[in-house]
């Protein structure tokens, strides 16, 4: 474990997907920005998971990973950071569902997501996930609030080993790449 700048900018995620993130239940993002976004950048490829509860609705979550919702807290707790392996573009839905095995995201989601900016394709971003070494606690605050991807939090922490290996993200790599491509 060594003391790493992970990034300036973190990345806003709703909690349930960082909790199936760090139990090894969900390896891709559905990502295509917040409103204040217009569309959704890569601004790092190394970032911390800033957990949020904005838009995060039961509804759009597989009926088995519903016990993953918790209460909101004052206070933002980071527990994890990610690293990107791949990243995919579509605007396949069938594609998309392919690819539950890999996200907790139910088909209601799937058509949301589909449904807004709809000139923009979906990014499938495969990550793998760090555990933090400590958590890190912030004050809820103005500066990140907003429906927006990325927030600026700038800290120096330590992480634990990738909680995936890379031969098992390869081989997920190549799992979404044949549905990717159709095959």
């Amino acid at each position: 474990m060594a003391e790493i700048q992970v990034s300036t900018l973190a990345l806003k995620e709703w909690s349930v997907v960082i909790r199936a993130l760090e139990d090894k239940k969900q390896y891709v993002l559905l990502r295509k920005g917040g409103i204040l976004d217009q569309g959704f950048d890569i601004a790092s490829n190394r970032f911390l998971l800033f957990p949020t509860y904005e838009h995060q609705h039961q509804q759009y979550v597989r009926d088995e990973f519903k016990h993953y919702f918790s209460n909101n807290t004052s206070n933002i707790v980071i527990t994890s950071a990610a690293s990107i392996h791949r990243v995919y573009e579509t605007f396949d839905k069938n594609k998309l569902l392919a690819l539950s095995k890999y996200h907790i995201y139910n088909e209601d989601f799937i058509d949301h997501r589909l449904s807004i900016y709809k000139e923009k394709p979906v990014k499938v971003i495969l990550v793998n996930t760090y555990m933090l070494e400590e958590p890190i606690i912030l004050q809820n605050s103005a500066e990140y609030a907003g429906c927006r991807s990325w927030v600026n939090v700038s800290l120096n922490t330590r992480i634990k080993e990738a909680l995936t290996s890379n031969i098992r993200l390869e081989e997920i790599a190549r799992e979404i790449e044949m549905i990717m491509n159709g095959v």
